[in-house]
C-alpha cells in the first residue's frame, strides 16, 4: 500500500496496486493497518498539533521513556521550531491519555507490527521558556 499526502492539513488516501483511491485502512482506534512494519516492532506516527508527522520504529516491551529518549535523540530537523531538551519536555497522548514513563508500550496496549498514531506535545518549564 502507499500512502499519499496532499498536504500537511489533509488524511492521507490510500492507492493500492490498482490504482482505487480512497480506501479507509485505519481502525477507529488510530491504527493504520497494512503498512509494511516488522512483527516484532511497534511504528509510532507522532503526531503534533501543527499537522508535522514522524514516524519512529521501536519495541513494544520499551519504556515509554525509553521512546522517549529515541525521539529527543532523533527529532527531526523539520521540527527546530519546537526542540525538546529532556525527555520531561516531551509528552505523548494515546486515545487522550498521557503515557507514562514507567510504563511499556505492550501495557498501553499499542500493537505491535502495525503503525500507530501517537500524538506528541512539547512542554517547557517557566524556568526554561525564561531561557528560551
Amino acid at each position: 500500500m502507499i500512502y499519499i499526502y496532499k498536504d500537511k492539513n489533509e488524511a492521507a488516501e490510500e492507492v493500492n496496486k490498482e490504482g482505487d483511491e480512497n480506501k479507509d485502512n485505519s481502525s477507529s482506534h488510530g491504527v493504520i493497518i497494512n503498512e509494511d512494519v516488522p512483527s516484532d516492532k511497534v511504528n509510532l506516527r507522532l503526531l503534533r498539533v501543527n499537522g508535522n508527522k514522524s514516524d519512529i520504529l521501536v519495541n513494544a516491551s520499551d519504556t515509554i521513556a525509553t521512546v522517549k529518549q529515541q525521539i529527543l535523540e532523533s527529532w527531526p530537523k523539520e521540527w527546530s521550531d519546537e526542540v525538546p531538551t529532556t525527555i520531561e519536555n516531551i509528552k505523548l497522548l494515546h486515545y487522550g491519555k498521557y503515557l507514562e514513563d514507567n510504563t511499556t508500550l505492550e501495557t498501553n496496549k499499542i500493537p505491535e507490527g502495525q503503525t500507530t498514531i501517537v500524538h506528541i506535545i512539547i512542554k517547557f518549564t517557566k524556568k526554561e521558556l525564561g531561557s528560551l
